[in-house]
């Protein structure tokens, strides 16, 4: 069984998914609205 994670700042993060944004940030002990989110798209999902 594969661990569930997320990258942030370049950083493999383990965490449960599904979460929202905010749930992620929250577990990280970061406040929400003090953070930027870019979303990335692997590169063939953008001709798609």
């Amino acid at each position: 069984m594969s661990q569930d994670f997320v990258i942030a700042n370049g950083h493999q993060i383990a965490t449960k998914l599904p979460c929202t944004i905010e749930e992620f940030l929250v577990a990280q002990g970061l406040l929400p609205r003090s953070v930027v989110v870019e979303y990335a798209l692997a590169r063939a999902q953008w001709w798609s």
